[in-house]
Order: structure tokens, then C-alpha cells, then sequence
């Protein structure tokens, strides 16, 4: 039985071996120089390229959280879901260590091993006006961005990016979104762009909107592509969405939604499900007039139109994951959405369960 546990010790041994540790509870990741990119297994993670530990160190960030840490005993921990002390514990069996250095074992001489200090930033908000045009164009790692959105406060001032990149590279196939602050560096006093993430209290996309709005209903969706195609099918709605997707909703602020009466649109998957159902909660709690989910199956008709008037038939398929993008290419029009909600009687479902929400 481990009674106590020496935590330097355990992560300098761990980190000794670290390959052995990563290919056990991170298979099948990809290699770059000192950096390991595996899939994440605390989501729904499908490629490579937002989750990334630096073999050396033992560092990891999940870009997609803003989750960081310093050694394979907070690596441990996060993928584990563990506490700091039972992630220590299962290194230490797993890599049949002592739990603390043995002295008649260990040399006297045995060097210190210094760990980085981890760097702390805080986010700068809103963004002063000399930053601006010091905006990076692209990422260090990931290139140029194939699309990017800005998040303002309700005065229109720069709060912070999201970018999108796209590539085909083998260690970083398929998409990865990207945040962008500028922050101050709690060691050095340093301010500069930072591809991190805001820490808590997350701003909404869309606040300057809502502020020139105050009677609109909103439509809050997954996603910033999203919400600026649903501009198209609710003109008379101010379209909203938050940082970082389902992974992101507990951190974010949802208080400038408190009084308004707000449709949700989720995407049509599990996780897009669960977080709306999330999303729906921290709503209520925050006092918004009222909530209520579209109805996806009406998305399994067809928008088309007869004699220059909109229509809408059977037969169309709403496929796994689509959104308001989707929608829009599929031919769907604020027309259609009228009609589909005049035939229904509604757009909404409600209460909503999560069997309910996707189709």
C-alpha cells in the first residue's frame, strides 16, 4: 500500500519515461521533433493536432480547452480524470517505482532536475487600440488561417480571435480552431499576442450585436461559422455562439442573456446534444426569459420553391453533425423557415431531452 508519496521524484522518474508512458495510455499519436500529438481521450477527439505533449518536459496543452500542465503527473491526472495524488500513485505502480527515493539506492550525487517554470497570462480585455495592428497573421505551428472571428464586447472593443486552420499534413490532418488574446505575462510583466485562451468568464460571440438589439430574440448555435450563416434564415434574430464548442460552455459567461428569449440550435450529433442541454441550464439558471431548442427534423424536408414561393416537401436526409452552414447550403431560406414554423405551428421542442434534440 502507498502511504505517501514523493512528487518530485515520481514525476522526474516518470519523465524519464515518458515514451513508455504515452504509448500505454495515448497510443497511436503522431511525432514531431520533441512534440507528441495523440487524440485526446477526455472528448470526442477524431484527428490529431489540438492535444500536443512535449516529450522533453512532459508540458501538454489541449489548444482546444486551454488546458495546460507541467509534468506526466498532471498529464496523468487530466487524461486520467484523477487527483493529483492518485495520478502520482498509478505512475508509480505502473512504472514499478518506490514511492519515495530510496537513499541507500540513490546517489548522493544525483542531479537536480530543474523543471520550467510554468508561464501564467492573463487575458487583456478588451483589447487596447495599439495592439491591433499587431494582430498575428498566422500561427508558429499551424499556418495560415483559413477563417478567423472576432469577439467584441457590447461597446464594439476587441476582446479576442478565433481562428480556423485547415490542413492536410499528416500530424495535423482535418481542422483546428485556434484562440487568439493579448495577454500579460504574470512572471515578466511582458504583454503580447498569445495563442491561448481566456481563462474564465468567456465572452459570447455576437455581444456588440445584442447590445444594438435589446428587444431581438436570440439564436445561439454551436460555433462562430455557424452563427454568421444563420444571420440568412433569422434576419430578425441577433445569431450568437460561444468559444471553442461543446468542450467550452462551462467557462463561458452567459449573463448578458439574462432577460432575453433565446432559441438554441445544436448540432446534430451527441456532443452537440449534450451541450445544448448544458447550454439550456446555464441559461435558465442566469434568468433568460425563456429557452427553447429547434426542432431539428424539420430539417429532414426539402426547401424548395414553386412558383417563386418557398416549399417544403419530404425526402431530405439532415446528415450527422450539421449545423446552420448547412442548412444555408442546402437551400433552406428565412422563407422556408417561415413556413416550416406557420405549418408547425413552432420551430421548438420543448422541454428537450437528449434523444430529441438530434435526428
Amino acid at each position: 500500500m502507498i502511504n505517501k508519496i514523493d512528487f518530485k521524484y515520481v514525476a522526474a522518474e516518470s519523465l524519464k519515461d515518458i515514451e513508455r508512458i504515452l504509448s500505454h495510455y495515448l497510443p497511436g499519436g503522431k511525432t514531431k521533433g520533441n512534440e507528441y500529438f495523440p487524440l485526446n481521450p477526455t472528448r470526442d477527439d477524431k484527428k490529431p493536432g489540438s492535444f500536443v505533449i512535449n516529450i522533453e518536459t512532459g508540458v501538454y496543452c489541449d489548444f482546444a480547452t486551454g488546458e495546460t500542465g507541467g509534468d506526466p503527473i498532471n498529464l496523468m491526472a487530466y487524461i486520467r480524470g484523477l487527483s493529483q495524488l492518485e495520478a502520482a500513485k498509478e505512475l508509480v505502480v505502473f512504472l514499478g517505482l518506490s514511492d519515495t527515493p530510496n537513499p541507500l539506492e540513490t546517489p548522493k550525487t544525483k542531479p537536480t532536475i530543474t523543471k520550467p517554470v510554468k508561464e501564467e497570462f492573463e487575458a487583456i480585455l478588451p483589447i487596447p487600440d495599439t495592439a491591433i495592428s499587431s494582430i498575428p497573421k498566422q500561427h508558429y505551428r499551424l499556418g495560415v488561417p483559413s477563417s478567423s472571428w472576432q469577439y467584441k464586447d457590447s461597446l464594439g472593443k476587441l476582446l479576442m480571435v478565433i481562428m480556423r486552420f485547415d490542413s492536410n499534413h499528416e500530424d495535423n490532418a482535418g481542422k483546428t480552431f485556434q484562440p487568439l488574446i493579448y495577454a500579460k505575462n504574470s512572471h515578466t510583466g511582458r504583454t503580447n499576442w498569445e495563442w491561448k485562451q481566456i481563462k474564465g468568464n468567456r465572452p459570447l460571440y455576437g455581444l456588440d450585436e445584442l447590445e444594438r438589439n435589446p428587444s431581438s430574440k436570440v439564436l445561439l448555435v454551436e460555433g462562430e461559422k455557424a452563427a454568421d450563416a444563420a444571420k440568412a434564415l433569422f434576419p430578425n434574430y441577433v445569431c450568437m455562439a460561444w468559444p471553442m464548442g461543446s468542450n467550452g460552455v462551462k467557462k463561458v459567461n452567459f449573463t448578458p442573456l439574462a432577460g432575453r428569449a433565446i432559441l438554441l440550435w445544436p448540432d446534430n450529433d451527441e456532443p452537440g446534444a449534450k451541450a445544448m442541454i448544458q447550454v439550456s441550464k446555464e441559461l435558465t439558471r442566469i434568468g433568460a426569459e425563456k429557452v427553447e431548442t429547434i426542432d431539428l427534423s424539420i430539417f429532414k424536408l426539402k426547401p424548395v420553391y414553386t412558383a417563386k414561393k418557398p416549399k417544403l416537401i419530404a425526402g431530405a436526409r439532415w446528415p450527422k453533425g450539421a449545423d446552420a452552414f448547412d442548412a444555408v447550403e442546402n437551400g433552406w431560406t428565412a422563407g422556408h423557415i417561415k413556413l416550416a414554423e406557420k405549418e408547425r405551428g413552432g420551430l421548438s421542442i420543448k422541454p428537450p431531452s437528449q434523444g430529441e434534440i438530434y435526428c
